[in-house]
């Protein structure tokens, strides 16, 4: 309970916004809802759904619908394609 108050907290100082990103979902093309954070804040072990954007000094990484990601205790992102880390 203590840790998940803890990532809690965390997650405000990770996200930069939220903006909305045209996907291709179905063969279509979609207006979503896409948070975006930044990558050096994001709390350890904790599951980013998707879409969202991911932004660092060198690099943007793309977590698109469906998808999700969580950062590990060696910075590594781990992205789960059309899946879920639980």
């Amino acid at each position: 309970m203590r840790s998940e108050r803890r990532a809690a907290h965390r997650w405000p100082l990770a996200r930069v916004k939220t903006g909305r990103c045209v996907f291709r979902v179905n063969g279509a093309l979609t207006q979503l809802d896409t948070a975006f954070y930044r990558r050096d804040r994001l709390p350890v072990d904790e599951v980013i759904a998707g879409p969202a954007i991911v932004l660092q000094a060198d690099s943007t990484t793309l977590i698109p619908p469906g998808s999700s990601a969580r950062a590990d205790q060696a910075g590594n992102l781990l992205i789960a394609i059309g899946g879920s880390h639980e």
